[in-house]
């Protein structure tokens, strides 16, 4: 029971320091030399037999902590039997006890707390056998965690410290949000993109396909161009669209006309037989046949309706009920390679050899062609300025009938004529900016002219020298003329 009750008063002492503790073995023949000793002196004698009579009388009163010297019975309390104990080993007439060891058990010092290194101690007599020592806190070590930079898709962290030991944390790191991607447009690689593809500026991933345009037909005609249905990007304008700035700009062009004429030897009725002999002299001279150029260099304007050359505020009107278009990408200026290398027109030579050699690579092709139109009146057949450019082919023919009679009243000589136009025009356009480069116009008259006199209602005396001769009093010619009008316009930006 007594070493039960100085076990107990030995951890409560110990725990006072906040130790943990072991138990140990003590040493074979050591006794505890200070049981008893309540005035520290070194020795139990009858002093301190006193001292402990006195503590259980009242008359001293001894820290808890030191109570355990002097309880030698270890019942817990003190009284005259534990002083008669004290006095009896103060003269040796009783044993010191055996020495109990109690370890003491360190702990290691931290970042902000001391620590303590192992003990040794009596739990008996209190005999320290190895005293347990402060280690000192150690103190933090800092530690930085570093930054991690926000990608586009993932946070990233600002700077941040801590102790490497603890853990604890200094400076906490703060998250710093994705930065989102930043989209870029990849340079399209065929003009056929309609949307670009799309990457990330900042970290290079696609963020989308390139889109290809789609285009609502595949060749132009008159009204309606090729455009993408997508971002409404004008792959081919239409043919009003591509002719109008031809004629709302100024172009400086140089151009020369070529026009071959052919005439069916005309058959002759009735008094019209006396002419026949002075027509068969005209076809003679001709060949049936004449061709005429004329070169001109000036500014000008053309109408894609009519083809003539008009102010610049003129516009194409053509519909699609108007005309046929054929679009094409071609190799250079096809019809550059069947101009003559010279034109003449009287002393005026112009060569053209400069113009023929020109190479221009892949160029736009339009080709429109209007359909036919007819005309039943002489005065009629002005209506697209045609036949005023090839008359004078066939109008010495006109003529030399007329001299034959000059003075007679308009009433007896009839002429009337039927004509068909069929007109093409081509031109020739740079694919990317649709600047023209060249154009063709060609217009074939076919005309079937007739005139007729009648000769029965004139006073004899009135006709002409050749018609009092005649027969009858009345007769026609009739003949059919094919003229072939073609114009080569050359844009002079593309040929100086």
């Amino acid at each position: 029971m007594k070493k039960i009750i100085a076990l107990l008063l030995a951890i409560a002492m110990l725990a006072t320091l906040s130790l943990p503790c072991v138990f140990a073995e003590a040493p074979a023949d050591e006794s505890c030399p200070y049981w008893g000793d309540m005035d520290d002196d070194g020795k139990v004698t009858s002093a301190d037999a006193r001292l402990v009579l006195r503590q259980s009388v009242g008359l001293e009163q001894y820290p808890e902590d030191a109570l355990y010297k002097c309880d030698i019975d270890q019942d817990g309390k003190i009284s005259s039997a534990d002083a008669r104990s004290v006095l009896r080993l103060s003269v040796g007439l009783d044993k010191f006890p055996v020495h109990e060891l109690l370890k003491g058990v360190g702990k290691d010092a931290t970042c902000t707390e001391d620590g303590l290194t192992d003990g040794l101690f009596c739990i008996i007599c209190g005999t320290t056998f190895e005293p347990q020592e402060v280690v000192p806190a150690t103190g933090h070590k800092e530690a930085t965690d570093e930054a991690v930079a926000a990608t586009c898709t993932e946070d990233g962290l600002t700077e941040g410290k801590h102790c490497e030991v603890c853990g604890e944390i200094f400076t906490a790191q703060e998250t710093v949000p994705a930065l989102g991607h930043d989209p870029m447009a990849v340079p399209a690689e065929s003009k056929e993109v309609c949307e670009p593809a799309q990457v990330c500026a900042r970290c290079g991933e696609t963020l989308s396909e390139a889109v290809m345009h789609d285009y609502n037909a595949k060749a132009i005609n008159v009204e309606n161009g090729v455009v993408c249905t997508r971002c409404g990007e004008v792959r081919t304008p239409s043919f009003n669209d591509l002719v109008n700035p031809l004629k709302q700009d100024p172009h400086t062009f140089t151009y020369f006309s070529q026009t071959d004429t052919a005439i069916d030897n005309p058959k002759f009725t009735g008094v019209m037989l006396l002419l026949k002999p002075m027509f068969d002299e005209e076809f003679k001279n001709n060949d049936n046949n004449e061709t005429e150029y004329t070169v001109l260099s000036e500014k000008m304007e053309v109408n894609s309706k009519t083809f003539e050359i008009i102010d610049s505020d003129k516009v194409s009107l053509l519909t699609d009920n108007d005309a046929t278009v054929k679009t094409e990408t071609v190799s250079g200026v096809d019809f550059l390679k069947n101009l003559p290398d010279t034109v003449s027109v009287g002393s005026r030579s112009s060569d053209l050899t400069a113009i023929k050699a020109k190479d221009f690579g892949d160029v736009l092709k339009v080709t429109v062609t209007l359909k036919p139109e007819t005309y039943s009146k002489l005065a009629d057949q002005g209506g697209v300025d045609a036949i005023g450019r090839i008359s004078s082919q066939y109008g010495s023919l006109i003529s030399t009938a007329m001299l034959q009679f000059s003075g007679m009243n308009e009433d007896f000589l009839k002429t009337d004529a039927d004509s068909v136009s069929n007109m093409t025009v081509t031109y020739y356009f740079e694919p990317e900016t649709f600047s023209p480069i060249a154009a063709t116009y060609k217009i074939t008259m076919d005309i079937a002219q007739t005139m007729s006199i009648d000769i029965s209602g004139m006073d004899k005396d009135d006709l002409p020298a050749v018609l009092k001769l005649a027969s009858g009093t009345t007769g026609d010619i009739s003949f059919k003329i094919r003229t072939d009008l073609n114009t080569f316009y050359f844009f002079d930006e593309h040929f100086d």
